[in-house]
């Protein structure tokens, strides 16, 4: 799941690269930046509906199996139900990853940080 989230990252990065100068001498109307925005801020928000579903699907299959404790059917698998929770509670990739290992972080700095990059590269090394 987490390279299906930088994809949309990578193609925004390459968009903006191609708008370098060293390639043409084209300018960056508004409009223009106006679909880069919101490009952007489409892959960003379907990031966020997606880690909210993931977190709604745990909080369910959480609250089955915590009403499945209870359920006089289940009484002999009581400890198999609570490793299943736990395992559940414990996962911490792809959707359920801290912000500072989610894909959207590292997403985001594809576009920003490598433009920030090249940036500097043309100003320090192809223009000196």
């Amino acid at each position: 799941m987490s390279r299906l989230i930088l994809y949309p990252f990578i193609i925004l990065f390459l968009m903006l690269l191609s708008r370098s100068r060293v390639f043409d001498n084209w300018d960056w109307p508004a409009p223009l930046i106006l679909i880069f925005g919101i490009n952007l801020a489409y892959a960003v928000g379907a990031n966020i509906v997606l880690r909210r579903a993931a977190e709604r699907a745990r909080m369910l299959a959480l609250e089955r199996l915590s009403e499945d404790l209870f359920e006089p059917d289940h009484q002999s698998r009581i400890g198999e139900i609570e490793r299943l929770m736990e395992n559940i509670k414990s996962i911490r990739q792809g959707a359920f990853a801290s912000w500072v290992n989610h894909p959207l972080v590292a997403a985001l700095l594809i576009p920003l940080g490598g433009m920030g990059s090249w940036e500097l590269v043309q100003r320090f090394l192809l223009n000196p």
